[in-house]
């Protein structure tokens, strides 16, 4: 059995989709405003994206690497910011926990020797 290649509509629907749309509201844009009539807009208006200009325009340039990092940080900014707010304040507490410590010590090792 031998099963097809599915085709950039198929693989990426929600990017080919807003593609299209953006490709034709502008194109309904200019057309209306060349022409001056809402109806001229919709003379030709293209019914499918041109897939080498998807290709070149939207997935090559793409960094998805960056794109998933950013969008982790600008989601989760809050609970990060916490976290990093409270783990300053408890090494804050440890370092001067240790700093009382090291004073006692001292003090004991003075009075000892005296």
């Amino acid at each position: 059995m031998n099963y097809r290649e599915p085709n950039f509509n198929e693989l990426f629907l929600s990017s080919y989709h807003k593609k299209l749309i953006n490709i034709q509201s502008t194109h309904f844009v200019n057309n209306s405003l060349a022409k001056g009539g809402i109806t001229s807009g919709f003379e030709g208006i293209p019914t499918s994206v041109p897939i080498s200009e998807t290709l070149d325009n939207d997935l090559l340039k793409i960094k998805i690497a960056e794109s998933l990092v950013g969008t982790y940080f600008k989601n989760n900014w809050k609970v990060m910011l916490t976290c990093a707010a409270l783990g300053a304040a408890a090494i804050f507490v440890l370092i001067k926990i240790d700093e009382e410590n090291q004073k006692k010590k001292k003090q004991k090792i003075i009075f000892y020797k005296s």
